[in-house]
């Protein structure tokens, strides 16, 4: 196995290190997860195709203990669950060098992400290209202490603004590409979060979709990879 089937999707919901403890489900070679920020800001799922592991449900504990376990091996490595009683206990994770073995959780100390109880009708779809991640990474570079950023559309226009507010402060704002059935009113939502999320699936084409009710649904897929993100939105002082 590539050791970036595994890398790409950990890094998808682990969203730098805000995603610690996770259950890994697999199930006819397709890899997927459930998740929720700390803050409860963002929740999602990933998954990943052609994973060659035997049906199974393993508890992720410490994502950022397996990354650093990951990263001394080879790009090529040999995966396997490692089992007491029929219960998965480790990943044995080795290279044609270096065996690693990582501990697995039991699943009751994995938090529950829960589920959405409806999902709103969304009005706004914005595309996301390189275009428009590489102009929101430097956005959110050039403002790093802003914790938000804010998009409106009517119908002569959609902006996205960093700093937005209604005193005198530091802003940045520029135009984006949207369509819509109705307008969208001022909705902010983390820059933190977003700035993973692209980081994450950098290079991968995607999509935005807004709710008025102040839901933002973010989608990636490629052939190997599927994740989906819901972001709600941010009160600002």
């Amino acid at each position: 196995m590539n050791k970036t089937l595994i890398t790409g999707f950990v890094n998808k919901y682990a969203l730098g290190s805000s995603v610690e403890s996770v259950t890994w489900t697999v199930k006819d070679k397709l890899l997927s997860t459930a998740f929720k920020t700390p803050d409860k800001t963002c929740r999602g799922t990933v998954t990943a195709r052609n994973v060659d592991l035997p049906d199974a449900e393993i508890g992720i504990f410490n994502t950022d203990q397996l990354m650093r376990m990951l990263a001394i091996l080879d790009d090529t490595i040999i995966v396997d669950i490692r089992k007491q009683k029929g219960v998965p206990v480790a990943l044995d994770i080795s290279d044609n060098n270096t065996t690693t073995g990582y501990v697995l959780a039991q699943l009751d100390v994995i938090p529950n992400p829960g589920k959405l109880k409806m999902i709103p009708t969304f009005v706004c779809n914005i595309a996301i290209d390189d275009g428009f991640c590489n102009r929101f990474l430097k956005a959110k570079g050039a403002l790093p202490d802003c914790n938000y950023f804010t998009i409106t559309k009517d119908d002569m226009s959609a902006e996205l603004t960093f700093g937005y507010s209604d005193i005198n402060s530091n802003t940045i704002s520029y135009s984006i590409v949207a369509t819509s059935t109705e307008d969208v009113d001022v909705i902010h939502f983390s820059s933190d979060t977003m700035r993973d999320i692209l980081t994450a699936n950098r290079g991968i084409p995607g999509q935005i979709e807004i709710s008025p009710v102040g839901l933002m649904r973010v989608t990636f897929t490629t052939s190997v990879y599927s994740a989906e993100y819901y972001l709600v939105s941010k009160q600002i002082d």
